[in-house]
Protein backbone atom coordinates (compact mmCIF):
# COMPACT_ATOMS: atom_id res chain seq x y z
CA UNK A 1 0.00 0.00 0.00
CA UNK A 2 3.07 1.93 0.56
CA UNK A 3 4.27 1.92 -2.31
CA UNK A 4 0.80 2.69 -4.44
CA UNK A 5 0.60 5.67 -2.20
CA UNK A 6 3.99 6.30 -3.07
CA UNK A 7 3.69 6.02 -7.13
CA UNK A 8 0.16 7.97 -6.93
CA UNK A 9 1.26 11.07 -4.99
CA UNK A 10 4.93 10.72 -7.59
CA UNK A 11 1.72 10.92 -10.44
CA UNK A 12 0.04 14.34 -8.59
CA UNK A 13 3.45 15.80 -8.40
CA UNK A 14 3.91 15.51 -12.19
CA UNK A 15 0.14 16.08 -12.85
CA UNK A 16 0.91 19.74 -11.30
CA UNK A 17 4.72 20.30 -12.72
CA UNK A 18 3.18 19.07 -16.53
CA UNK A 19 0.07 21.49 -16.02
CA UNK A 20 2.30 24.67 -15.19
CA UNK A 21 4.76 23.18 -18.14
CA UNK A 22 1.83 22.74 -20.94
CA UNK A 23 0.04 26.27 -19.73
CA UNK A 24 3.31 27.78 -20.35
CA UNK A 25 3.83 26.17 -23.84
CA UNK A 26 0.33 27.27 -24.64
CA UNK A 27 0.92 31.20 -24.30
CA UNK A 28 4.74 30.29 -25.58
CA UNK A 29 2.80 29.03 -29.13
CA UNK A 30 0.24 32.10 -28.67
CA UNK A 31 2.91 34.86 -28.41
CA UNK A 32 4.79 32.86 -31.36
CA UNK A 33 1.50 33.26 -33.53
CA UNK A 34 1.28 36.94 -32.78
CA UNK A 35 4.70 37.61 -33.45
CA UNK A 36 4.99 35.68 -36.43
CA UNK A 37 1.69 37.36 -37.53
CA UNK A 38 2.91 40.94 -37.33
CA UNK A 39 6.12 39.93 -39.34
CA UNK A 40 4.16 38.53 -42.21
CA UNK A 41 2.24 41.55 -42.53
CA UNK A 42 5.48 43.88 -42.42
CA UNK A 43 7.12 41.73 -45.23
CA UNK A 44 3.97 42.36 -46.92
CA UNK A 45 3.82 46.08 -46.47
CA UNK A 46 7.20 46.82 -46.31
CA UNK A 47 9.56 44.10 -47.87
CA UNK A 48 8.13 43.47 -51.50
CA UNK A 49 11.46 42.54 -52.69
CA UNK A 50 12.46 39.86 -49.95
CA UNK A 51 8.92 38.16 -49.86
CA UNK A 52 9.18 35.20 -51.71
CA UNK A 53 12.09 34.50 -49.37
CA UNK A 54 11.24 35.87 -46.14
CA UNK A 55 7.21 33.95 -47.13
CA UNK A 56 9.67 30.80 -47.05
CA UNK A 57 11.27 31.33 -43.85
CA UNK A 58 8.46 32.36 -41.80
CA UNK A 59 6.46 29.39 -43.09
CA UNK A 60 8.95 27.55 -41.33
CA UNK A 61 8.48 29.42 -38.23
CA UNK A 62 4.59 28.37 -38.56
CA UNK A 63 5.64 24.71 -38.56
CA UNK A 64 7.90 24.69 -36.35
CA UNK A 65 5.73 26.81 -33.56
CA UNK A 66 2.83 23.38 -34.33
CA UNK A 67 5.50 21.19 -33.28
CA UNK A 68 5.12 22.80 -29.74
CA UNK A 69 1.38 21.51 -30.28
CA UNK A 70 0.41 18.15 -29.08
CA UNK A 71 -2.27 16.71 -31.74
CA UNK A 72 -4.56 15.29 -28.56
CA UNK A 73 -5.84 17.67 -26.63
CA UNK A 74 -8.02 15.89 -24.41
CA UNK A 75 -8.54 18.35 -21.71
CA UNK A 76 -5.73 17.28 -19.47
CA UNK A 77 -1.83 17.10 -19.94
CA UNK A 78 -1.35 13.99 -18.40
CA UNK A 79 -3.98 12.08 -20.96
CA UNK A 80 -2.25 14.52 -23.48
CA UNK A 81 0.81 13.21 -23.37
CA UNK A 82 0.11 9.63 -23.01
CA UNK A 83 -1.63 10.06 -26.39
CA UNK A 84 1.27 11.72 -27.70
CA UNK A 85 3.76 9.04 -26.62
CA UNK A 86 1.65 6.21 -27.83
CA UNK A 87 0.99 8.71 -31.56
CA UNK A 88 4.45 8.56 -31.87
CA UNK A 89 5.39 4.99 -31.26
CA UNK A 90 2.63 4.30 -33.52
CA UNK A 91 3.98 6.00 -36.18
CA UNK A 92 7.51 4.60 -36.07
CA UNK A 93 5.94 1.14 -35.75
CA UNK A 94 3.67 1.92 -39.03
CA UNK A 95 0.72 1.00 -37.19
CA UNK A 96 -2.29 4.07 -37.64
CA UNK A 97 -3.70 5.08 -33.97
CA UNK A 98 -6.93 6.80 -33.93
CA UNK A 99 -7.73 8.83 -30.93
CA UNK A 100 -11.28 10.17 -29.69
CA UNK A 101 -10.43 10.66 -25.83
CA UNK A 102 -11.61 13.27 -23.38
CA UNK A 103 -10.43 13.49 -19.84
CA UNK A 104 -14.03 13.95 -17.80
CA UNK A 105 -12.77 16.90 -15.77
CA UNK A 106 -16.01 17.24 -13.43
CA UNK A 107 -16.34 13.79 -13.09
CA UNK A 108 -15.21 12.42 -9.49
CA UNK A 109 -12.18 9.69 -11.30
CA UNK A 110 -8.32 10.12 -10.35
CA UNK A 111 -5.90 10.93 -12.78
CA UNK A 112 -3.77 8.88 -11.60
CA UNK A 113 -6.38 5.70 -12.74
CA UNK A 114 -6.94 7.35 -15.69
CA UNK A 115 -3.74 7.48 -17.05
CA UNK A 116 -3.14 3.43 -15.81
CA UNK A 117 -6.52 2.43 -17.85
CA UNK A 118 -5.26 4.13 -20.60
CA UNK A 119 -1.28 3.42 -20.94
CA UNK A 120 -1.59 -0.07 -19.68
CA UNK A 121 -4.36 -0.74 -22.69
CA UNK A 122 -2.31 1.23 -25.45
CA UNK A 123 0.92 -0.09 -24.95
CA UNK A 124 -1.00 -3.66 -24.59
CA UNK A 125 -2.80 -2.59 -27.81
CA UNK A 126 0.71 -1.28 -29.48
CA UNK A 127 2.24 -4.50 -29.11
CA UNK A 128 -0.38 -6.29 -30.82
CA UNK A 129 -0.51 -4.28 -33.98
CA UNK A 130 3.83 -5.04 -34.10
CA UNK A 131 2.93 -8.92 -34.57
CA UNK A 132 0.34 -8.17 -37.15
CA UNK A 133 1.21 -7.81 -40.82
CA UNK A 134 0.52 -4.11 -41.41
CA UNK A 135 -1.37 -2.20 -42.47
CA UNK A 136 -2.32 -2.70 -38.50
CA UNK A 137 -4.90 -0.21 -36.86
CA UNK A 138 -5.54 0.58 -33.51
CA UNK A 139 -8.10 2.70 -31.45
CA UNK A 140 -8.83 4.73 -28.24
CA UNK A 141 -12.53 6.52 -27.36
CA UNK A 142 -14.31 7.66 -24.60
CA UNK A 143 -17.62 8.72 -23.77
CA UNK A 144 -20.09 9.35 -21.35
CA UNK A 145 -23.84 7.81 -20.57
CA UNK A 146 -25.48 9.74 -17.64
CA UNK A 147 -22.75 9.15 -14.68
CA UNK A 148 -20.76 6.39 -16.50
CA UNK A 149 -17.65 7.13 -18.25
CA UNK A 150 -16.20 4.78 -21.01
CA UNK A 151 -12.93 4.14 -22.35
CA UNK A 152 -12.53 1.62 -25.62
CA UNK A 153 -9.68 0.61 -27.28
CA UNK A 154 -9.56 -1.74 -30.40
CA UNK A 155 -6.79 -3.51 -32.06
CA UNK A 156 -5.68 -5.88 -34.24
CA UNK A 157 -4.47 -8.73 -33.44
CA UNK A 158 -2.77 -12.09 -34.76
CA UNK A 159 -3.43 -15.49 -33.41
CA UNK A 160 -5.58 -16.34 -30.26
CA UNK A 161 -6.11 -15.33 -26.58
CA UNK A 162 -5.43 -17.83 -23.87
CA UNK A 163 -7.52 -17.20 -21.14
CA UNK A 164 -6.59 -17.37 -17.32
CA UNK A 165 -9.46 -19.69 -15.65
CA UNK A 166 -9.15 -18.13 -12.41
CA UNK A 167 -8.77 -14.74 -13.32
CA UNK A 168 -10.92 -14.51 -16.22
CA UNK A 169 -8.00 -12.33 -18.37
CA UNK A 170 -6.01 -12.86 -21.01
CA UNK A 171 -2.69 -14.70 -20.32
CA UNK A 172 0.92 -12.65 -21.33
CA UNK A 173 2.50 -14.28 -23.86
CA UNK A 174 6.34 -13.66 -22.43
CA UNK A 175 8.26 -15.76 -20.93
CA UNK A 176 8.44 -13.76 -17.97
CA UNK A 177 5.09 -14.27 -16.72
CA UNK A 178 6.53 -13.25 -13.06
CA UNK A 179 6.45 -9.53 -14.09
CA UNK A 180 4.22 -9.39 -17.32
CA UNK A 181 0.96 -9.46 -17.25
CA UNK A 182 0.32 -7.22 -14.76
CA UNK A 183 -1.05 -4.44 -16.92
CA UNK A 184 -4.91 -5.98 -17.55
CA UNK A 185 -5.08 -6.62 -13.91
CA UNK A 186 -4.04 -3.12 -12.83
CA UNK A 187 -6.84 -1.51 -15.33
CA UNK A 188 -9.01 -3.89 -13.60
CA UNK A 189 -8.04 -2.74 -9.95
CA UNK A 190 -8.15 0.79 -11.21
CA UNK A 191 -12.34 0.59 -13.22
CA UNK A 192 -13.33 -1.42 -9.66
CA UNK A 193 -12.22 1.66 -7.57
CA UNK A 194 -15.25 3.18 -9.24
CA UNK A 195 -17.94 0.12 -8.78
CA UNK A 196 -16.81 -0.10 -13.24
CA UNK A 197 -15.29 -3.03 -14.67
CA UNK A 198 -13.35 -4.55 -18.09
CA UNK A 199 -14.50 -6.70 -20.68
CA UNK A 200 -12.94 -7.59 -23.55
CA UNK A 201 -13.91 -8.87 -27.25
CA UNK A 202 -12.65 -10.36 -29.85
CA UNK A 203 -14.28 -9.89 -33.84
CA UNK A 204 -13.28 -10.64 -36.84
CA UNK A 205 -12.08 -8.47 -39.12
CA UNK A 206 -10.77 -8.81 -42.30
CA UNK A 207 -8.92 -12.12 -41.62
CA UNK A 208 -7.62 -11.11 -38.30
CA UNK A 209 -8.73 -10.94 -34.61
CA UNK A 210 -9.65 -7.44 -32.92
CA UNK A 211 -9.92 -7.60 -29.86
CA UNK A 212 -11.69 -4.54 -28.19
CA UNK A 213 -10.76 -3.48 -24.28
CA UNK A 214 -13.72 -1.33 -22.56
CA UNK A 215 -13.37 -0.33 -19.41
CA UNK A 216 -16.42 1.14 -17.20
Amino acid sequence: MAVIHTAKYAVHSQAVETSGFYGDRRGWRHDLRGHIENLTAYVHNHLADAQPEMEHYLEQMKKTTERLDFADKTGHPITDIILHQIRSQAKRQGCEFTASFHYPADAPYDIYDISVILNNGLKNALEACGKVSPPASMEVRSYSKGNLFFIEIENDFSGELNWDKEGGLPCTTKDDKRHHGIGLSNIVRCAEKYQGSMEIEVTQKENRQRPSLGAE
